[in-house]
């Protein structure tokens, strides 16, 4: 009986221990995520996976192992068409424009000289969270030839091989598989529109363009 009592004592004191250590592990887990969050350069998508995340760990300390799903928080800012000058006429560029402020910031190297031309650009482009696809004109005049431009906030924007037309742009977005945070396309290997062509990966999470080694003579063998 004396050793059954020790048994269930040594029992208690490890419980104790383990779960102490647990709540200690947990709390200096917290101190590390609040002593990054102000300077980390995490893309917003992952800072919206992990508070998603965060939100279930609290669930299950507060014994709710199960809780409601969080929607998706809306995607306040927007591609939108401005006048470059600000006076509502020609010529027009890109900008983000956050529908919570209303505030815009212009994206260089995407002007159009009509109105219609920048919305329709706005209209085939592909959202990649957390960045923006779309075709404008290679030398920023509305002309061709014309590039895919990959566009992040606070990042140097990447332009994407060259095209003789801007339908050969649109019918290039059209194609491109989207997964996640990655888009997948084809495109010419000597950026002439022509073949050879390669399998090219953008990688919105870390802004870098990626190609492939094996060439393809026709474009729908690459694809």
């Amino acid at each position: 009986m004396k050793q059954m009592s020790l048994v269930i004592l040594s029992y208690m004191l490890f419980s104790s221990y383990s779960y102490a250590d647990t709540v200690e592990n947990i709390s200096t887990l917290i101190e590390q995520i609040k002593a990054s969050l102000p300077t980390t350069r995490a893309p917003q998508a992952d800072l919206l996976r992990a508070e998603q995340r965060l939100q279930q760990v609290l669930g299950l300390i507060q014994g709710n192992p199960n809780p409601n799903p969080i929607p998706p928080r809306p995607d306040y800012k927007q591609l939108s068409c401005v006048a470059r000058d600000n006076d509502n006429s020609n010529p027009w560029v890109i900008a983000i424009k956050s529908l919570d402020t209303l505030s815009t910031t212009k994206i260089a190297g995407t002007l159009f000289k009509a109105k219609e031309n920048c919305e329709r650009s706005i209209q085939q482009a592909k959202r990649i969270q957390p960045s923006h696809l779309f075709c404008v004109s290679k030398d920023n005049d509305d002309a061709a030839p014309w590039i895919l431009m990959a566009y992040q906030e606070n990042r140097e924007s990447l332009r994407i091989n060259k095209f003789k037309t801007i339908e050969e742009c649109y019918g290039f977005l059209s194609k491109t598989r989207v997964m996640g945070n990655v888009a997948l396309f084809c495109a010419a290997r000597d950026n002439d529109s022509t073949a050879p062509y390669l399998q090219f990966s953008y990688n919105a999470a870390t802004h870098e363009l990626h190609k492939g080694t094996e060439t393809f003579q026709r474009l729908e063998d690459c694809y």
